[in-house]
């Protein structure tokens, strides 16, 4: 759904008729992108690189890995990414909006005080990384792009997620944000861990009459026209 959202929206401002748009794809995940033809950069620190060194006409990207697992600037990743776009190109994004959700709250506030007698859980390295904030909020976006931009739609999106099944949420998260604090832990700490976390987060998310458990879900969304 997020795909499509932002491929209608690229359709709709995107001048240009043509072949369909190139995908670079911002991830390892084969599920985020959808069917076309996918070019996957490269992540060096503070640098994307490209596998061609051609400016592309049209860019789409999903850039859920860029944001959350190993590229950490997104002042510097997203120009690189605007500067692959000639001018009239078209640079769409989606990324999670999941810092300040509750589910990810208690993540980060179980690592602190989770354990045995209210004691950290695990590295403080740990901790210090789940703590940085990988997605801004949306005007930080618009003043990074506005500058070089024809235009600029930038956008929220809250899905209500319908789970089903004991520890629904836990589930939903262990294979994404929970993911890097699982791998983080050893096996002692990590079953402490996951069942403190299962505790609390059953408490925010109850089931409801019928079962099923809510959880909401927001994403961020944008789609620049380089000038």
């Amino acid at each position: 759904m997020t795909w499509a959202v932002a491929a209608a929206t690229w359709h709709a401002c995107s001048p240009t008729v043509g072949p369909p748009p190139i995908l670079l794809a911002l991830t390892t995940r084969p599920r985020c992108s959808p069917r076309l033809p996918i070019h996957r950069p490269g992540c060096d620190g503070n640098t994307v690189t490209w596998p061609t060194g051609n400016p592309m006409p049209r860019l789409q990207s999903c850039t859920r890995m860029l944001l959350s697992n190993g590229c950490p600037t997104t002042r510097n990743s997203f120009p690189v990414c605007g500067r692959c776009c000639p001018s009239g190109g078209c640079l769409a994004v989606q990324a999670p909006m999941s810092w300040d959700m509750p589910s990810h709250h208690i993540m980060r506030e179980t690592l602190a005080d989770g354990g045995t007698g209210g004691k950290p859980i695990g590295s403080a390295e740990l901790r210090e990384a789940v703590g940085n904030r990988w997605v801004q909020d949306p005007d930080f976006y618009y003043d990074l792009l506005a500058p070089n931009a024809t235009h600029l739609d930038v956008w929220t999106t809250e899905y209500q997620h319908v789970l089903t099944g004991d520890d629904a949420v836990l589930e939903w998260v262990t294979s994404t944000g929970l993911r890097p604090i699982l791998n983080g832990l050893n096996d002692a700490d990590r079953d402490v861990y996951r069942e403190e976390y299962r505790r609390r987060l059953n408490r925010q998310y109850p089931r409801r009459a019928d079962g099923a458990t809510l959880y909401p879900f927001q994403r961020l969304f944008f789609v620049a026209i380089r000038a």
